[in-house]
């Protein structure tokens, strides 16, 4: 474990990280009186074939199927802004779609999809 710079993993074409008997995995950057580290995720550009995808999938469960949450930061000062939450489609010739989806009710009806706007308190 590095406790002052940089921890590398450098693989060919795959490089996986696991746990055994499912553990957690987590990757985080620390704490600080300041400013915290960013955590990217992203794949290279490609210059004549296809980009690489990120995809966040969550495996599947006899029981209740587990959540997946992305939330921006809150603001703790009371005076700043709570961190921005953006979902952009890429573009080119034609721009990118952006798919919301609820899940298929295997017995009953499907999942809601909701969108609301935050309360102002003043």
């Amino acid at each position: 474990m590095s406790t002052d710079g940089e921890v590398g993993v450098l693989g060919g074409e795959t490089v996986v990280l696991s746990t055994l008997d499912g553990g957690d995995l987590q990757i985080a950057s620390g704490q600080a009186a300041t400013s915290t580290g960013t955590v990217a995720i992203s794949t290279g550009s490609s210059s004549e074939g296809t980009a690489g995808n990120i995809i966040v999938a969550i495996g599947s469960s006899n029981g209740v199927g587990a959540d997946v949450s992305v939330t921006a930061g809150d603001s703790a000062g009371g005076s700043e802004v709570g961190g921005p939450l953006s979902l952009t489609s890429g573009g080119g010739n034609n721009g990118g779609d952006i798919f919301l989806r609820s899940g298929t009710g295997e017995q009953s009806k499907g999942g809601n999809v909701y969108a609301e706007a935050g309360e102002g308190t003043l």
